[in-house]
């Protein structure tokens, strides 16, 4: 083997570790109508990283691959369907997504949240056989997932997946012989209303006792990040209207 060959080779290899150590960076995503029928679709697209460059190299994305999970009427996405070209972002929204091991299988997740309360939330997962959906919904027994109500992704149980905390304080985790998220109580879900000093009167100031468990069992997820909730029980207005309170922390963003 002569330098070239040895130098070419430690290249590739260094790339190969570059690029596996890297591979949730080469995903973008994307929400928009592609097909031009009023709906939006999913597009996914893969970057291939491209060292150029003398003596330091540096890395360059480039179109690799695609996929696009087709929107429907009643709110469900099709089959992510492979594109070997690229479409035209112009008219398309990046979007956040979450990176996470949700069904405990060692291989990163992606949670995708629609703002959408119409339009299904999606698991997927991206492996060496390309992308699918573990799961899509609007809501999980009752919980609602799509809208603009705040979410957070933890590991409260301590244990290899993920879940989808809600700001009652309640949990999704993965079932992988079902194949969908089941709702639980956790350590730090309210089981009881926090007590009130309350006299009933319009405009009086009332106390709340946080139980102590909100504090405990909570432990970050695989990215890092912790979160842990609770749902206040407030006593009616002066109209009998219902009002709701709930305290959602997430090491992300802070208390809300």
């Amino acid at each position: 083997m002569n330098i070239r060959t040895a130098c070419l080779t430690l290249l590739l290899s260094f790339f190969s570790l570059y690029a596996n150590a890297e591979d949730l960076e080469r995903y973008e995503f994307y929400l928009g109508d592609i097909n031009s029928d009023g709906i939006d679709d999913l597009y996914i697209e893969k970057k291939f990283w491209v060292p150029i460059g003398a003596g330091v190299s540096f890395f360059i994305p480039v179109f690799d691959s695609a996929y696009v999970l087709l929107g429907t009427v009643d709110g469900f996405y099709a089959d992510p369907a492979y594109l070997s070209s690229s479409v035209d972002k112009d008219a398309l929204q990046e979007i956040e997504v979450t990176f996470d091991d949700f069904n405990g299988d060692g291989v990163i997740d992606v949670f995708i949240h629609s703002l959408d309360e119409y339009v299904n939330s999606v698991l997927l997962t991206i492996d060496s056989n390309g992308l699918s959906v573990l799961q899509q919904f609007t809501e999980i027994s009752g919980e609602k997932v799509s809208g603009e109500q705040l979410l957070s992704v933890s590991n409260s149980s301590g244990g290899s997946m993920a879940e989808i905390v809600f700001p009652s304080g309640f949990i999704a985790e993965f079932n992988v012989e079902s194949g969908s998220f089941e709702l639980q109580e956790t350590a730090f879900s309210p089981a009881f209303p926090a007590s009130f000093d309350y006299d009933g009167l319009a405009g009086q100031p009332f106390e709340a006792d946080i139980p102590s468990s909100l504090l405990t069992g909570v432990s970050a997820n695989a990215s890092g990040n912790v979160s842990t909730g609770y749902q206040f029980s407030l006593p009616p207005s002066l109209n009998s209207e219902e009002i709701g309170l709930s305290l959602s922390y997430t090491s992300r963003s802070g208390s809300r």
